[in-house]
């Protein structure tokens, strides 16, 4: 029986592949296509659909945190997709990442300071 030709080439590939990068930067791309296998497409929303689920967020406010998703952590826990310019969102794991924002304490405002328009 002779093994498949395209999977003999990505086997290649990725043998190629793990030559030049680090043993740390191979972990994580094999993690995230770990990740990305067991993606369920039911929790994917855009923005517009998670800003009608949950109005707390606003349209603009989430596309700010998608545009800083490097370092307010989005990134790291796998919550933005993306293909292309379209931009996804897993439902579940925006909730787990809402969870740790949260910090118990309740929101107050800051005074104003007087004369600072």
């Amino acid at each position: 029986m002779t093994a498949d030709p395209i999977r003999q080439s990505v086997e290649a590939i990725a043998a190629e592949v793990a030559k030049t990068i680090s043993e740390d930067a191979f972990e994580m791309l094999r993690a995230r296509i770990d990740d990305i296998k067991r993606l369920d497409c039911e929790e994917l929303r855009t923005v517009k659909q998670i800003t009608e689920e949950c109005p707390a967020f606003g349209e603009n406010r989430l596309r700010c945190l998608i545009k800083r998703a490097a370092s307010n952590g989005l990134n790291e826990m796998g919550v933005i997709y993306r293909d292309g310019r379209r931009v996804m969102i897993h439902r579940g794991k925006f909730n787990r990442w809402c969870e740790t924002k949260r910090s118990g304490r309740p929101l107050t405002r800051r005074p104003r300071r007087r004369g600072s328009r």
